[in-house]
């Protein structure tokens, strides 16, 4: 049988300490709020500071709630916040300076004249959102109560 080459399951996608700056944007695995039975708690932050291997990521600008993480638990990160965004992530975003607060949450689509597939909210790429806030897919389940149906 014939298998093609995958070249994407051989690229390197360890993240390495050096390569993370003050100010990038993280999307990370919280161990300090895990539950019995839950899988991953996983947050958005900005890093703040360096230690050797830890960093301080800030998660939110109201309360500048701080906490440490190492490299191991990132999976992504990004100068721009939007690339670590994930589909089924919550945001709070406006569509221009002239329209309401929404809230929503981040869907794939695909463009109807290039049948490019792109993350967005609305129709509108997530390029094209002013978002003021973020909540990953992840912890809306771990912090939510649910009703029985």
């Amino acid at each position: 049988m014939n298998k093609q080459l995958d070249i994407d399951s051989l690229t390197d996608k360890t993240i390495y300490y050096d390569d993370i700056e003050i100010g990038d944007f993280v999307r990370f695995i919280d161990y300090g709020y895990l539950e019995a039975g839950q899988e991953k708690i996983v947050k958005i932050g900005q890093v703040q500071a360096k230690y050797s291997d830890l960093l301080e990521v800030k998660l939110n600008n109201n309360f500048s709630m701080i906490v440490k993480c190492s490299t191991r638990e990132i999976l992504k990160y990004n100068k721009d916040f939007r690339k670590i965004l994930e589909e089924g992530d919550y945001i709070i975003y406006k569509i221009n300076e002239l329209s309401f607060l929404k809230i929503g949450q981040i869907k794939k689509y695909k463009d109807a004249r290039s049948f490019e597939e792109y993350l967005g909210a609305e129709g509108f790429k997530i390029e094209k959102l002013n978002i003021k806030q973020v909540l990953t897919k992840e912890y809306f389940e771990a912090i939510s109560f649910r009703l029985e149906e």
